[in-house]
């Protein structure tokens, strides 16, 4: 029972260990989606016509597909405090708050 209970132990650390490994890619990947997000708006309010008008089929496209849509609440669904860091929220938070202020 003893050696049962280390090897689940450590099966459970290596997942914890690999899921923090992902989390750090998915972090940097939330990042890059934010900071898309954020050129985005900023061509959506440019001066010049033919930036606005490719903003404009570019935000379609991200709201049309589902997947997008449902990003960010799957996101926070998925959201684990113990595998997770606070800048990771805090990124997706302020992610999902553009996405949904592009929506209006």
């Amino acid at each position: 029972a003893v050696v049962s209970t280390q090897s689940t132990g450590g099966h459970n650390a290596k997942m914890i260990h690999l899921k923090k490994l992902w989390a750090k890619r998915l972090h940097a990947a939330v990042r890059s989606y934010r900071e898309m997000l954020e050129n985005l708006s900023i061509m959506l309010i440019s001066k010049d016509s033919k930036i606005r008008n490719i903003a404009n089929v570019i935000q379609s496209n991200i709201f049309y597909q589902q997947e997008y849509r449902e990003l960010p609440t799957m996101l926070l669904k998925q959201f684990e405090k113990r595998v997770f860091n606070r800048s990771y929220l805090t990124d997706l938070v302020e992610c999902t708050h553009l996405y949904i202020r592009m929506l209006d």
